[in-house]
């Protein structure tokens, strides 16, 4: 096969030492580290000892909102001082509260520090935490059964406590993995779930192996808190009934899970006697609940209460509750300061946890465990508890940036204020402008719409745009050139969602380079999104991504993206713009030019539904892209296959019967004139049919494989071309540097054209164990559509030849994508959708459904970096130069920002008027509108 001259790889930017990741290492250090705590001092303390430090060094940034947290944290820590002042001498007492000092100052370290970048380190910290769980469990579990020649310093009468000194510590650190995993499964994610189920049994076998009352019971009410929070904040009744279809599956593994364990009678007894509601130390007047009582009326009159680690000296126990306890270590102030800091914990949480915001998901979870340790505090000492101040710092971290995040809309007005000032001392006639100014969006002009005098601008009827008068640019240079550029909001009008009708669809140049700021990124490559970057924008490509310490030069515009995501704009990896929205008769039938019309209106379509780039695999699309990338109308860009080639009765082969046989010479039919299929027979043909496409401009050649479901003539198991005919194909493609696909849907017409040196198969639903086999071998791509026989399956009439057709291949979509996984074939998305508005514009939703069988961030990747991959197979016939499918320097700035989290909610993708802010491809803006 010929080589390929792919374009040079653009180069890459020198790396530069990131601080913030060494902190952030270090901080997931600390918190794998956390269940290793037999041994004094513990790695973690260590650890965060040298994470402290090395953030104090970086500086911290403390936001308004975690005040309270700090504030009654320290009195809390404060009054213990004051309650010690008796007790200076005694070494104890002096050791426990320079210990409360500094695991209180852990908790205000992680607010602190979960408030910034809060994404990247609540995954760090999420991912950290249940590592650290599933290795306690194993080992708990393992211990138990006797592993490691167990004894008392392993297990507790009977309970499993390894890594741990306490089968309640145990117990209670293993909440809040318990909970992670269990959302993980309730969200539908399947990525890892390999790992995710074995590693949540683990989980819950150790849980039960404490015998801790006080944990189960935690679990199951922070379980039932998490599951809630889900279930009231679920975008979709789907989603719903997913949620709660998964909650009752778990609930049924539990149940059998206990029944199997109580079918053990020594494990059955020790269960029961461990589940009743009081022990015997629990009982009587000097039992724990009878010194808390007969402690209340002595507390009553001790504002200083009686010092720390004094009640076990007055009562002969420890209080075994936290808020008892707060008062008779802490003395009153720091009793009140507690009870305070859990009543406003409670209160941050559950606003978190039920309301929109980036980082619901983590928040649920850790409110929930921070829940779960409040309750456990009336019946425990929890105040030297490491994880305890790792939750409740994290809930007051993603308070803080939360409420700067809610803060962020208030940016955009405070802006156009400023300039209304401004305006209405430069002219007289401002005020009527200003309100039109300030009903419509802003920044969607460019500099060479000022025109003083003229009365041409949309934005001020009496006067020409006032955004790039001398006045302004002058007023937007002074506010950069103290480092604090000009933060603007998007604000452009909403595009039709038509190309022809009331305003047509135009593109905006910004009138210099652009900084879109304060964003989460989904970089098109990574599994996270991203904070702390900026993305900058000059002409046609991102000139750099870079974080936010950088300072920005004084001429370059900065656009507040509000902590809305940020990603490259998608690619359809099989689409027919010429077929996709008007009728098969219609098609057949209509005026070429109502069809060009039309299809420039899909065109346009598509662009809005945030798809930049299309790869178009069948249909006369040359002229339209031609006309897409001239500018004279806006739409994706394309890479052209032209007519499908085929073989007579071929799926390509659209003549009626009557055309039928055709005499030598004969014209060609309407499909072929039209440009949608090439009907060839033998090596001669169907070598000058490829020469025809390439000639035309094609990115790569399509040819028919196999039978078609919309095709009239060949059944799906039919196998078309001979091995000779797709390499005379194949060689046509390759003497240009590109190659050649086939439609195919069977082993046996897959396998003839793989042997042939076709380089990519579409669809391939009803391939078997063999054929995936070959695909992965061979580097052979595999380019799947979800067709399901659903609401977006073409609407046959039942009992139809082509019905039975499409349910056949359905039929196969679920054991093809399980193939795909299972062997790791490179594996591109598209939509396939022909012949129905309707369908159309579901193109986002057939992304959204993609998650039956990949996690969210897989599908991002598909749709984005995966499929840019397939495009740049087309070698020197590429049709673009620079990357694309990614968020990088050098890449095209096709960009989309998301009014939300498409990593957790793919779905918002389906609605793209509602959920797609802003639309850019080439570096110009298709939509850019008002957020919020």
């Amino acid at each position: 096969m010929t080589d390929l001259a792919l374009p040079a790889p653009l180069p890459r930017e020198r790396k530069k030492f990131d601080y913030s990741k060494l902190v952030d290492g270090f901080f997931f250090l600390t918190i794998c580290s956390g269940s290793i705590v037999f041994i004094e001092p513990s790695p973690y303390d260590l650890l965060i000892l040298i994470t402290l430090g090395l953030r104090i060094v970086g500086g911290f940034v403390i936001q308004r909102a975690v005040f309270p947290f700090i504030l009654f944290l320290e009195l809390w820590t404060f009054g213990g001082f004051l309650a010690l002042i008796p007790y200076w001498h005694e070494a104890d007492p002096v050791d426990f509260m320079f210990h409360t000092l500094f695991i209180t100052s852990t908790g205000v370290f992680f607010a602190l520090f979960l408030s910034q970048h809060t994404g990247r380190r609540l995954e760090l910290l999420l991912t950290g935490y249940t590592i650290s769980c599933v290795a306690a469990a194993a080992i708990a579990v393992m211990t138990w059964f006797g592993a490691f020649g167990a004894g008392e310093d392993w297990i507790k009468d009977g309970r499993a406590m390894a890594p741990f000194k306490d089968p309640n510590v145990l117990g209670s650190y293993l909440v809040t993995g318990l909970l992670y995993l269990t959302q993980r499964l309730l969200l539908g994610r399947r990525r890892l779930v390999w790992l995710t189920l074995p590693s949540l049994a683990l989980v819950l076998t150790a849980l039960f192996l404490s015998f801790s009352r006080g944990s189960w019971g935690a679990a199951m009410v922070s379980l039932v808190m998490t599951v809630g929070f889900l279930l009231g904040t679920a975008d979709s009744g789907r989603m719903r009934l997913r949620i709660a279809s998964g909650a009752a599956g778990v609930l049924l593994l539990l149940a059998v899970g206990l029944s199997a364990a109580l079918s053990v009678e020594s494990v059955r007894e020790f269960f029961f006697q461990r589940a009743a509601v009081t022990q015997d130390y629990d009982e009587g007047p000097n039992g724990r609940f009878g010194n808390q009582i007969r402690s209340l009326p002595m507390l009553l009159e001790r504002p200083l209460g009686f010092g720390p680690l004094r009640f076990r000296l007055v009562f002969g126990l420890e209080p075994h509750n936290s808020y008892i306890n707060a008062f008779a270590s802490n003395g009153w102030l720091g009793g009140f300061s507690f009870i305070m800091l859990t009543l406003t914990t409670i209160f941050v949480g559950f606003r978190q946890s039920l309301t929109r915001h980036p980082w619901t998901r983590p928040a649920q979870v850790l409110f929930a465990a921070t829940f779960a340790f409040f309750l456990q505090g009336l019946q425990i000492d929890l105040d030297h508890w490491r994880m305890f101040y790792v939750s409740l710092g994290a809930v007051w971290g993603i308070e803080g940036a939360r409420r700067r995040w809610l803060s962020q809309g208030q940016t955009a007005r405070l802006a156009v204020a400023a300039i209304a000032i401004f305006l209405a001392a430069c002219n007289a006639g401002a005020r009527q402008a200003f309100r039109t100014f300030w009903r419509r969006p802003m920044f969607e002009c460019t500099a060479t719409d000022f025109s003083p005098g003229l009365n041409t601008s949309p934005l001020a009827p009496s006067f020409g745009c006032r955004c790039h008068s001398p006045e302004m640019t002058r007023f937007f240079s002074r506010m950069a050139a103290g480092r604090k550029p000009t933060k603007t909001a998007f604000a452009t009008p909403s595009a039709p969602a038509s190309l022809y009708g009331a305003g047509a669809l135009t593109a905006t140049a910004p009138a210099g380079p652009i900084a879109f700021e304060n964003l989460r990124l989904f970089d098109g490559k990574s599994n996270i999104l991203r904070d702390g970057f900026r993305v900058v924008v000059e002409g046609q490509k991102i000139s750099s991504v870079e974080p936010m310490e950088k300072p920005l030069a004084e001429y370059i515009v900065a656009v507040d993206c509000g902590r809305r995501v940020l990603m490259p704009g998608m690619i359809d990896a099989h689409y027919h713009v010429m077929l996709a929205s008007l009728p098969l008769n219609e098609l057949l039938t209509a005026d070429i030019g109502y069809i060009n019309l039309a299809a420039a209106a899909e065109a346009s379509r598509v662009l809005m539904r945030g798809f930049t780039s299309i790869r178009d695999m069948a249909g006369p699309c040359f002229g339209l892209k031609r006309a897409i990338d001239s500018g004279l109308v806006p739409g994706p860009r394309i890479w052209p296959s032209g007519a499908m080639i085929s073989q007579t009765a071929g799926h390509g082969d659209f003549r009626q019967p009557y055309e039928i046989p055709a005499a030598r010479g004969a014209p060609l039919s309407h499909a072929e004139v039209f440009g949608v299929g090439a009907v060839a027979d033998g090596v001669a043909e169907v070598l000058r049919r490829a020469r025809e496409q390439l000639m035309l401009g094609a990115s790569q050649l399509k040819l028919a494989a196999g039978g078609g479901v919309v095709s009239s003539y060949d059944p799906i198991d039919v196998s078309q071309f001979t091995e000779a005919e797709f390499r005379a194909a194949v060689e046509a493609a390759e003497n240009w540097g590109t190659y050649a696909t086939v439609h195919a849907y069977t082993p046996r017409a897959i396998m003839v054209a793989i042997r042939a040196g076709v380089r990519c198969v579409e669809h391939g639903h009803l391939m078997d164990e063999e054929v995936a086999q070959t695909l992965s071998e061979q580097g052979v791509w595999l380019s799947i559509q979800p067709f399901l026989d659903d609401e977006d399956a073409v609407p046959f009439p039942e009992g139809s030849a082509q019905r039975e057709k499409l349910l056949m291949v359905t039929r196969g979509t679920d054991a093809t994508y399980e193939l795909a996984k299972k062997h790791r074939i490179k594996t591109a998305w598209g939509t396939d959708i022909l012949f129905d508005r309707r369908l159309s514009d579901r193109q986002g939703a057939q992304l959204a459904k993609m998650t039956r069988w990949h996690e969210p961030v897989d599908v991002l990747r598909m749709a984005t970096s995966v499929n840019a991959e397939l495009l740049r197979m087309s070698g020197p016939r590429t049709p673009y130069s620079a990357p694309l499918g990614v968020i990088e320097a050098g890449a095209y700035a096709d960009l989309l920002l998301v009014d939300g989290d498409p990593l957790t909610q793919i779905h918002l993708l389906a609605a793209p008027e509602k959920n797609l802010l802003v639309i850019m491809k080439d570096g110009r803006f298709y939509k850019n509108i008002q957020p919020g």
